[in-house]
């Protein structure tokens, strides 16, 4: 599931620069799908290894936070896309193409640090041969029920 996370950053980006110099319309709107195909496969992912490391009763505060912080970055992304195409003159052509550059940037960085995590952290994985239903239920009896 991580390296989809990385893989859909540069899906992203690289169909988002495609989308900035496409000169066909239909195109543009296949690559403008793929790229969101990138981006969606990049938030769940991400929300379920979340929601996989942080412990229950923080789980609520730790996705306010996320949604805070994407709110604003969507707010600032929308402001500098703005200036750039007012103030600075830039076409919408050329500030898409730095969207999609700037959308590679963490996937890059996200395979070159890779190595350095700690892939064997409190995430959970069910064991082989058992579906992980009765596992659960079975800890839950015992954690929650004990008499």
């Amino acid at each position: 599931m991580q390296n989809a996370i990385g893989i859909a950053f540069l899906i992203g980006g690289f169909f988002y620069i495609a989308f900035g110099v496409s000169r066909s319309f239909m195109l543009a709107l296949l690559f403008l799908a793929i790229a969101h195909c990138g981006g969606s496969i990049l938030w769940v992912f991400s929300t379920v290894l979340l929601q996989r490391e942080v412990e229950d009763k923080f789980r609520g505060r730790v996705f306010a936070a996320e949604l805070a912080l994407l709110t604003l970055t969507m707010a600032a992304s929308n402001y500098l896309v703005g200036e750039l195409m007012d103030r600075f003159g830039f076409s919408p052509r050329v500030v898409t193409a730095g969207v999609g550059t700037f959308f590679l940037l963490p996937g890059l960085i996200w395979f070159v640090t890779e190595k350095w995590w700690d892939h064997k952290g409190p995430m959970v994985e069910p064991s082989q041969g058992s579906s992980g239903v009765q596992d659960i239920s079975s800890s839950l009896e015992a954690e929650h029920f004990e008499v």
